[in-house]
């Protein structure tokens, strides 16, 4: 995905790559991330991501990070998003945690 996506779009992106980090892309997930961009945001994006590898879906998020959170503050709202998914069907798991601990550090 060579082009910038706008704010929703890559938030989508990366909420998507959280909810499936543990392999178990849940209804709350689903329905919190489109609480956060909307339906058609959701579905636009869902389709992308649902053709890309992990490894892609990481360099798209990377790639974007300096447009969409370039200050400290910028990059926890994007954070306490993602924690948000990870909490959405009550079971913030061990794959999770570590996954979030992860995105902290790289992002």
């Amino acid at each position: 995905m060579k082009e910038n996506l706008s704010y929703d779009e890559f938030i989508c992106i990366t909420l998507l790559y959280a909810a499936n980090v543990n392999e178990e892309f849940t209804d709350e997930e689903k329905a919190a991330i489109i609480e956060n961009v909307g339906n058609d945001t959701y579905d636009k994006m869902y389709s992308i991501f649902d053709e890309m590898s992990d490894f892609e879906a990481l360099e798209v998020i990377i790639s974007h990070k300096g447009i969409h959170f370039p200050t400290p503050a910028r990059k926890q709202e994007v954070l306490d998003k993602i924690e948000t998914i990870f909490k959405a069907d009550n079971d913030y798991d061990v794959v999770e945690k570590e996954i979030y601990r992860f995105l902290t550090n790289l992002l």
